[in-house]
């Protein structure tokens, strides 16, 4: 039965660009812009994101691309300035653009 089911990472929603960028990214689904990548992370480190795709598993520099999360399509976030620790980026506090 499927009541007791919890939805996944990839299923969360995130209201603001805010939110998105201070959350935990491991499970979402991501396009890497100009790329042609696209999947779900699997991974962070300061530098770089593992992105599990149809075809493996590919190692993305943040530093030298712009993102789009299905959990908040509406903003694509630039690598650089989110290129730090992931639990630093967790605990940052955004800038208003």
């Amino acid at each position: 039965m499927g009541s007791d089911q919890k939805p996944s990472m990839s299923d969360k929603r995130y209201k603001t660009r805010e939110e998105l960028l201070c959350g935990e990214w491991i499970g979402l689904r991501a396009n890497i812009s100009g790329t042609g990548i696209s999947g779900r992370i699997i991974d962070e480190s300061k530098n770089m994101l593992w992105i599990e795709t149809e075809k493996g598993t590919k190692k993305v520099s943040k530093k030298n691309n712009r993102f789009v999360f299905d959990a908040f399509p509406d903003a694509a976030v630039n690598g650089r300035d989110v290129c730090m620790r992931p639990e630093e980026r967790i605990k940052m506090k955004t800038k208003a653009k």
